[in-house]
């Protein structure tokens, strides 16, 4: 900061006030001095966790001036997985994968990569050619294959239990329900209180701490409902990784209620395509999720795919950028209209 600052002529010409920090950690700007923090203060900040809780929590967020963007996720934007390999136009997952998600096809050494919600390109070639033009006979005569097939697994769930000591700091306990506890004791996994068969027992639960990356593609295309309860944090990547799946994301805890701020929240309604349980009925999220009904589920997973997906990715609309641009301009004119306080949180 001190060489922006001293070898740079943007910074003092606004005091660093138009000036963008990316802040891609779970505390944002905590983990420097207070020092390197007020020599950043000016800026705005581009965070992935939006805590408005009181401190410790939401200590380091300002809710005036930072902005909420989405997280990147291992599955898609370091492994490649593309949603479109999985499922149709639609969001209804096929019953085999496109041929572009085979493992080996990532794995040479210039693996083909196409745009985030574009079907990954094919392989060219005269065997390919014919492949294709079979394909668009079969699909003319309805018997096009992969079909698009039902979800079949009700909740999903991939991540662990935080470590023996951490009590309600780690995702407020709430994952401790989800791991069967023989014991009941607090210093083995899942460090619950009480000895039960957790919701990983239920047969219509996916849940476990991990899973291969194409195996765990194939099963969020299966599932409706994805469990997002918080971490260290409130915010957890794999809500973008359900979105892009047109996985119904299901709040355990957090949410807007909870003081989480998802991205641009005034733009995009998150309460239509998402579910939100608070942290004194984690207990009862199978009863909850057993009981919303078809058209209920159907409609909120209409509006994932139709609605949520743009909230992951860039793409070609340039969506992500638009809505952060428009973002600046609300927390400019508040800025502006409120006075100096808050333009100069």
């Amino acid at each position: 900061m001190d060489h922006i600052k001293q070898s740079l002529p943007y910074w003092n010409v606004s005091g660093g006030s138009d000036h963008l920090i990316v802040h891609p950690m779970d505390f944002i700007d905590g983990y420097y001095t207070e020092e390197s923090r007020s020599a950043m203060n000016a800026s705005t900040y581009l965070v992935t966790v939006g805590d408005l809780r009181p401190s410790p929590y939401g200590k380091y967020f300002r809710f005036y001036q930072d902005i909420v963007i989405p997280s990147s996720t291992h599955l898609l934007n370091s492994y490649y997985i593309n949603p479109m390999d999985y499922v149709d136009s639609s969001g209804r997952p096929l019953s085999k994968p496109r041929g572009a998600a085979s493992r080996n096809r990532r794995f040479q050494a210039n693996p083909i990569r196409s745009e985030i919600f574009v079907p990954t390109p094919e392989e060219t070639g005269f065997r390919a050619t014919m492949r294709r033009i079979l394909r668009s006979i079969l699909r003319r005569s309805r018997i096009d294959t992969p079909d698009p097939i039902g979800r079949t697994t009700l909740a999903i769930f991939r991540g662990g239990v935080g470590n023996a000591g951490e009590g309600d700091r780690y995702s407020l306990s709430i994952r401790s329900l989800f791991f069967p506890s023989t014991s009941g004791n607090t210093s083995q996994p899942p460090f619950s209180r009480h000895a039960h068969s957790g919701f990983s027992s239920l047969p219509d639960f996916d849940i476990a701490e991990w899973s291969e990356n194409d195996e765990y593609a194939q099963r969020l295309a299966r599932s409706k409902f994805g469990l997002a309860p918080p971490g260290y944090t409130l915010d957890t990547t794999r809500i973008y990784e359900y979105l892009a799946f047109g996985v119904v994301p299901v709040f355990i805890g957090t949410g807007s209620k909870a003081g989480q701020v998802l991205p641009f929240e005034t733009e995009v309604d998150w309460s239509s395509f998402t579910v939100s349980i608070p942290r004194e009925r984690a207990h009862e999220v199978p009863t909850i999720l057993g009981g919303i009904g078809e058209e209920e589920y159907e409609r909120l997973r209409r509006n994932v795919w139709d609605v949520g997906r743009n909230v992951v990715f860039e793409g070609r609309k340039g969506n992500v950028w638009k809505l952060i641009a428009r973002q600046l301009c609300r927390k400019k004119r508040l800025g502006l209209e409120a006075g100096s306080e808050i333009a100069n949180n």
